[in-house]
């Protein structure tokens, strides 16, 4: 039975795993798998490409005998040896499986290089390999073209010689040295695979021997087989210069009576070659089918025969951890015969020890008696040492006690004359105002007389321009004369008081006519403190008809007690004068429905800004609430108390503050004000540090 060697076209390539040097020859044969048997074929094998011509038709005949016959034969007797090969080495692998499917993870080093350089060898060899088929496959066909050409004249027959003759020359060397690449190749392959070998000799166990054994017989068959190849090749390359010299003699003596034979040849070889070609095609197709389930089969004993060399070299490092364990467990028996020499020792060291630490624990115990007692003492002279420093620093205290009780006896004693002086100035100035009010309301009453005469006589429209000029000039003299004492009439911008929280008043100031002044002097003088509102048009006849009926008061209290307004249940305390008790304050008109009074402090309170004015700010949302600041220095004051800047209001409900004493205008958002929707009224009030909302403006 022969060997076998699968054969590829030009576009496959060698197969080859880490432990497998085995490799596959390409021939050019159209890219078709073919299996060659290396036995000596009859001589119409196919591949011995000769001369086509009148030798052509027995060498199809031999071809398709030896076809039906001998090859289909072998490769069913091959078929059959391989499978039963396959299944022994299916059993051998799974045994080794079974026994290693741990220890797959590692490989070594030196086996992977070597296995690298045999495929990059391989890889050349395949390319060489190619290249050479190359070569052959062209000058067979250019000596194929020149062997059909027709020659029309005998005249060419010297010609033709030649060529034949240096064509057969220039094919006898290019075998040769295709015979030599492919020897000088074989004999690298043969030294690789005796290191590759060697390798694995140094690294399989003794276990093992019985599989590297089987597995280089393998090898061995390898390379007889690629000698065989080596030698059909040679043959081959033989026979067909012989051939091509026989067909050229025979184109030399068929020149002559060329014309008259072909016509008879060419009938019998078209018949011939349909024939042929038809059993060729059937033939062909078996041979691919058989070749196919081959090569499925190489491929298989391929992977079998690497996953052999992987648990070979998995069972070498075994191996070597095996040893390493043995040499590890005669350690660790030394090492047990030591610790068992030293568990007596450190038996007796305990003892030892045991009683050592009772020892030192009963010294422990009176270290820490004798360190509690230190720890008293000092803790007893710390505390005597503080106890002594607190009475120093005790009569110290009660010296500077007794000094301040004395600073503030003068203090008081100094204040209660600053009180006095301050009184008998304040009931001067009572007097004087006294007088002065008594002197307006005289001037108002003989200006009432000649308004009403003036009423008589002039129309409407002068009547109520008059009365309003002559009350302002009133408003203005009292203002002065009162020396910046000014009167409030809107409830939501003066500030006001419960009648319960006044104290008797010391002295009353009442006009001795049945006319009183009229209200419109506290409205004028409201638009001299800065106060905006909306116009109304029946405003001046409403204020005359008032300034008729009500007479004009003018009161100062002392309060009796102090006042918070943030300290009661009040919905708008910040309308509501804060009062401390010895202060006076001066009292404007009657009483109200809801029981309040309208008034101001004598002094202590900042003045109110000036000339407020509301113009439309930079956006249609936005408005522009301008003032005169009561002072022009960053620290300033009014009226003797420092001022801390301003707060704007809007319908009686605080919408900014300008923490700026000399602020004077402000940038109010309208978009975020619901109640600016509905309001009437704007204001400006003076904010001092000590949080007295003051005169609205």
């Amino acid at each position: 039975m022969g060997q076998w060697v699968i054969r590829k076209g030009l576009k496959d390539t060698h197969l080859q795993e880490e432990g497998d040097s085995m490799e596959f020859l390409p021939e050019a044969m159209g890219g078709d798998l073919v299996l060659h048997c290396l036995d000596s074929p009859p001589e119409g094998k196919p591949g011995s490409r000769g001369p086509v011509g009148e030798g052509s038709i027995p060498r199809v005949g031999q071809q398709e005998d030896w076809l039906l016959d001998s090859r289909y034969k072998e490769l069913v007797e091959q078929n059959t040896h391989l499978q039963s090969a396959l299944k022994d080495l299916e059993k051998r692998c799974n045994d080794l499986q079974n026994k290693n499917c741990l220890l797959r993870k590692r490989s070594f080093p030196e086996v992977r290089e070597q296995v690298k350089r045999l495929k990059q060898k391989n890889a050349e060899l395949a390319v060489i390999t190619k290249q050479l088929e190359e070569r052959s496959r062209q000058l067979q066909e250019t000596s194929l073209k020149a062997i059909n050409t027709p020659i029309p004249r005998p005249i060419q027959s010297s010609s033709v010689e030649l060529c034949m003759k240096s064509f057969a020359q220039q094919r006898a060397k290019e075998m040769r040295a295709h015979a030599r690449t492919l020897l000088v190749k074989d004999k690298q392959i043969e030294v690789l695979q005796k290191k590759f070998w060697e390798l694995q000799a140094k690294l399989a166990a003794d276990k093992e021997g019985s599989y590297c054994l089987s597995f280089s017989d393998f090898s061995h068959l390898l390379s007889k087989s690629r000698k065989e190849a080596l030698c059909s090749q040679r043959q081959i390359a033989v026979r067909n210069l012989k051939e091509s010299l026989n067909s050229s003699h025979s184109v030399q003596d068929v020149s002559s009576p060329y014309e008259t034979t072909t016509l008879k040849t060419d009938q019998v070889n078209k018949q011939q070659r349909e024939h042929l070609g038809v059993e060729l095609g059937k033939k062909l197709r078996q041979h691919k089918n058989l070749e196919q389930e081959v090569s499925k089969k190489q491929k298989r004993c391929e992977e079998l025969e690497v996953q052999l060399t992987e648990m070979m070299n998995e069972n070498a490092r075994l191996a070597k951890e095996n040893s390493q364990l043995g040499g590890k467990t005669e350690w660790t028996e030394k090492v047990q015969s030591e610790n068992t020499d030293l568990k007596v020792k450190l038996a007796q060291v305990t003892e030892e020890r045991n009683s050592a630490i009772q020892a030192t624990n009963c010294l422990q115990i009176k270290l820490e008696d004798l360190e509690h007692e230190l720890k008293d003492m000092r803790e007893i002279a710390e505390r005597k040492q503080q106890l002594e420093n607190e009475h120093e620093e005790t009569k110290l205290v009660l010296e500077k006690k007794e000094e301040e009780v004395k600073h503030l006896q003068r203090a008081q004693v100094e204040v209660k004359v600053a009180h006095e002086r301050v009184m008998q100035q304040f009931q001067a100035q009572v007097r004087e105002l006294k007088n002065q009010y008594h002197n307006q309301t005289e001037q108002y009453n003989l200006l009432s007389q000649k308004l009403e005469q003036l009423k008589i006589k002039k129309s409407n429209h002068i009547i109520s321009e008059l009365p309003h000029v002559t009350c302002f000039s009133a408003a203005q003299t009292y203002a002065e004369d009162a020396r910046d004492l000014c009167c409030s009439e809107n409830s939501s911008d003066t500030f006001e008081k419960p009648t319960k929280a006044l104290a008797t008043p010391t002295s009353s100031l009442k006009s001795d006519s049945t006319q009183g002044s009229p209200r419109s002097c506290p409205i004028s003088e409201e638009d001299a403190v800065s106060e905006t509102e909306e116009p109304v048009a029946d405003k001046p006849s409403l204020i005359l008809e008032s300034a008729r009926q009500q007479p004009a008061k003018l009161r100062v209290f002392l309060a009796q007690y102090s006042y918070d307004p943030y300290d009661g249940p009040n919905k708008h305390p910040e309308v509501e004068l804060p009062l401390t008790a010895g202060e006076y304050v001066y009292i404007f008109g009657d009483m109200d429905e809801d029981g309040f009074f309208e008034g101001e402090l004598m002094d202590g309170v900042p003045h109110a800004p000036l000339d407020v004015q509301v113009e439309p700010g930079p956006s249609a949302s936005a408005l522009l609430i301008s003032w005169l600041p009561v002072t022009i220095d960053a620290e300033g004051s009014s009226n003797g108390v420092q001022v801390t800047g301003y707060a704007v209001y809007i319908n009686r409900q605080k919408v900014k503050e300008i923490a700026s004493p000399t602020a004077g205008s402000a940038l109010v958002d309208l978009s975020r004000l619901e109640v600016f929707q509905t309001s009437q009224k704007v204001s400006v009030r003076t904010l001092s540090p000590y949080e007295i909302l003051l005169k609205q403006s």
